[in-house]
This record gives C-alpha cells, structure tokens and sequence, in this order.
C-alpha cells in the first residue's frame, strides 16, 4: 500500500470532504453548466420547500383563532418539483448565458 499515490491524485483534484469550496470551484472550471444547473435546482427547489415550511408555521399560529381551517398542510411536492425543474433548466442556462 502506497499513500504516495492517493496524495498525488488528492492534490490533482480536490476532495468534496477536505475542501468543498475548492472541490466546487474546480468543478465550475471543468463542468460550468452541469455544475450551476445543479446548483441552481438545489436552490431553487429548497428555498420553496422552506418558503412551504414558513407559510404553514404562519398559517398555523394564526389558525389559533380559526378552528375550521385545517392546521397541518402538507408539502406540495409537485411545486417543488417545478421550481426545481425552473431553476435547473430555465434559471441556470440563462444565467449562464447571460453572465458566462
């Protein structure tokens, strides 16, 4: 067993668990549009899912007052999707277009 090796390969290309800005960076350098369509749909679909998690805390503290309104909302997975699907292949390519 040669640890020469894997710390030449290691220091050729990042490691996403050593450095993961650096591991990014790198892979915006090699990869720039799968990388910021992924990017782009990791935001985009999480930023609704908290958007969908805030708006349920604040329609169930103010469902305090009104009983007949149903408390627990559901996730709507499906606009989850969209936004996703809006921010890998609408929003990233744009961008990247746009910016370079």
């Amino acid at each position: 067993f040669s640890t020469s090796t894997s710390s030449s390969t290691t220091a050729s290309s990042p490691s996403i668990l050593r450095n993961p800005l650096q591991w990014y960076v790198s892979k915006l350098d090699t990869h720039p549009l799968t990388t910021k369509i992924i990017t782009s749909g990791l935001i985009s679909g999480s930023g609704d899912l908290l958007c969908q998690y805030l708006t349920s805390k604040r329609s169930s503290s103010d469902d305090e007052s009104n009983n007949d309104i149903e408390k627990y909302q559901p996730f709507n997975w499906m606009r989850t999707l969209r936004f996703t699907i809006l921010g890998s292949f609408l929003v990233a390519p744009t961008v990247h277009a746009w910016y370079g």
